[in-house]
């Protein structure tokens, strides 16, 4: 009867860590080639790997970590983002918080991003996200809600984390983080559409990174503007108008296809507002 008892007990709580582990590989346990199962990485064997795995962990035997890296003259920002092709993972309820640990070690005030999106049917519904500044040399919680535009229940879901530079200026080589334990928790029961609207313009780095032959590029408005967002090769010359008209507030993302262009170093300049201009660099790798 005891051995039942046992039995029974341990089936039950094994089935509660299943339930848990709603983010697929959400500790990073699992690796394969040099990249973490489940998980987009910007890495390029054998040429930049800015993601690598860490035996520093929160719990298991492994985490994540993301290094600015030298490359091609220039730097390599990490990025790691859900899905193998960074297309996110399907989820069936509304829930409300990201949660996770992290360590981060900022050079000349790089900065720790971290975006999260709730989808349904291809349109965003939810979203949630955070900039941590702060050195952090051991193992910190995070915890970020997200604010709902809809009472619909989202069906997939997409986490990226990667380090930027200060105010959205070049980020700087030896500035790492590390993730751990990254999960879903809770059910959100309201719509809050306040919060969903970016707090100011932005510019994301482009996944993936290096790419062959595209890759998606995406924006943060937080008021209707007129938005440019054009690709130039490394002499200046416009090789692609990618959007060039009127762009209501909210995260938005465009495919960039360079399927006639050359490898290469390209970069990508977004023009909003009154006076908001940013540029990034991308690499075509064929």
């Amino acid at each position: 009867m005891k051995r039942i008892f046992l039995l029974s007990m341990f089936a039950f709580l094994f089935s509660i860590s299943l339930l848990a582990q709603v983010v697929p590989n959400g500790g990073f346990e699992s690796w394969t080639n040099g990249n973490p199962d489940n998980w987009y990485a910007d890495n390029v064997p054998t040429i930049v790997v800015p993601v690598t795995q860490s035996s520093t962990a929160h719990s298991g035997s492994s985490s994540a970590k993301g290094t600015v890296t030298n490359y091609l003259g220039g730097v390599l920002e990490p990025l790691i983002q859900s899905g193998i092709t960074a297309t996110g993972f399907a989820v069936t309820q509304r829930y409300k918080t990201v949660t996770g640990y992290y360590q981060f070690s900022p050079v000349q005030g790089d900065i720790f991003g971290l975006n999260f999106i709730l989808y349904k049917s291809g349109s965003p519904i939810a979203a949630g996200a955070a900039i941590i500044t702060a050195t952090a040399s051991s193992w910190t919680q995070f915890n970020i809600d997200f604010s709902y535009l809809t009472n619909e229940t989202p069906d997939n879901c997409i986490l990226q984390f990667l380090i930027d530079g200060p105010n959205g200026t070049d980020y700087h080589a030896g500035s790492y983080f590390l993730l751990d334990d990254v999960n879903l928790t809770g059910t959100a029961t309201s719509v809050n559409d306040k919060n969903i609207t970016p707090a100011k313009f932005a510019l994301n780095q482009n996944y993936p990174n290096p790419f062959n032959p595209s890759t998606k590029i995406q924006y943060n408005i937080p008021e209707n503007s007129f938005v440019s967002l054009k690709v130039y090769n490394t002499i200046g010359k416009e090789v692609a108008n990618l959007v060039n008209n009127v762009v209501p507030a909210g995260t938005h993302e465009v495919l960039f296809d360079a399927s006639g262009l050359n490898s290469g170093v390209y970069f990508y300049t977004l023009r909003a507002g009154n006076n908001f201009v940013q540029t990034r660099k991308m690499i075509l790798m064929k």
